[in-house]
Parts: C-alpha cells; sequence; structure tokens
C-alpha cells in the first residue's frame, strides 16, 4: 500500500525510548491497515514526488524510434544516448551517485541498467561508471527534463515534434506547473 502524506508530528516513547511518528494521509483503506496492526512493518520515508504519466513514456520512445528511423538506428541505442544527455544519476538513499569501477575490457552492457562513463584510471585499465535512471524510474520533473532535451534533438534533425500547447498539456498532466 502506498499513499501521499505528511509528517505531523515526532515524538519519544519514553518507556522505550523508540520513536513515534504520526503521519496525516491523503487516502487509505481501513480494512487494509487493520489486517497490519501489531505486524512488523517495512517503512520508507522519502519525499513524495509524482509519477510521471505513461503517456509521457509513450511519447519518448515515439520520438527515441522517429530518432533511430532517421540515422539510421535502435531506439534502443538512442534511449540509452538521451539517457546520458539528459537523464539523472540513480541514487543511493544517502542521495550520493551509484558509481560502479570495473576492468575497462569488461562490457558496462553486460550490467543491469544504463551507465555513463565517467572516469578511467591512468593505466587505462579501470573504468568507472554512474547508474542512471530509467524513465520508468524518474518522476515527472525528471521525466520532463528527459522529454525537453528529446525534443531539442528531434528538431535539431528537423523530425516533427509536439506543439508548445501540446507540450504544455502534458506538463499539466505531470502536474508541474
Amino acid at each position: 500500500m502506498e499513499s501521499k502524506a505528511k509528517l505531523s508530528d515526532v515524538s519519544r516513547d519514553y518507556q522505550t525510548g523508540k520513536m513515534r511518528l504520526t503521519f496525516t494521509v491523503d487516502h487509505i483503506n481501513p480494512e487494509e491497515l487493520t489486517t497490519l496492526e501489531g505486524k512488523d512493518l517495512r517503512l520508507r520515508v522519502v519525499q513524495w514526488r509524482e509519477k510521471r504519466s505513461l503517456d509521457s513514456n509513450a511519447y519518448l520512445w515515439l520520438l527515441c524510434t522517429k530518432i533511430a528511423e532517421a540515422i539510421p538506428t535502435s531506439k534502443e541505442e538512442i534511449y540509452s544516448a538521451m539517457l546520458e544527455d539528459y537523464g539523472c544519476f540513480d541514487t543511493l538513499e544517502d542521495g550520493s551517485p551509484i558509481t560502479v569501477t570495473m576492468l575497462s575490457d569488461i562490457d558496462v552492457k553486460l550490467l543491469d541498467g544504463h551507465y555513463k562513463k565517467y572516469k578511467e584510471s591512468n593505466d587505462g585499465k579501470f573504468t568507472s561508471y554512474i547508474k542512471l535512471k530509467g524513465s520508468s524510474e524518474m518522476d515527472s520533473k525528471e521525466m520532463s527534463t528527459l522529454i525537453d532535451g528529446v525534443i531539442y534533438e528531434a528538431q535539431q534533425m528537423g523530425i516533427e515534434t509536439i506543439t508548445p500547447d501540446e507540450k504544455a498539456k502534458l506538463v499539466q498532466e505531470w502536474n508541474l506547473s
């Protein structure tokens, strides 16, 4: 179960020394909560961000396909290049980027996900990469930045893109006002 919430109160239980958190929740099914009462739960508290719409992802892939047909290459190659140029880093819970260092002769495509090269050892034996978020992991703001970049690249190639009014409508759907 997932819901948008605000942290309303923080206190400490003086008998146990444990923290007590109170959340104000927008929408939640009370019946679901009663089945969880008294059970150990996994709690992950992160800042709320609106998820990007499925229309935004469909439009991203449409543009990647059109660019790939014009070059020609695969839409997956274009998608990876756009993530490198306009995407964002995937991060650990402390906000630091996820990095991987490996022997330079190993293909980074063997790893799960998308990576951008950022450093090579002086002797050339090792290469370090930063993990990029895929579009399915992005929030609305990150997705908007990615699509803006892909639109720019498509326009530079003479590929027809949505009008500013249509873009404004998509942005409105992403709740980015």
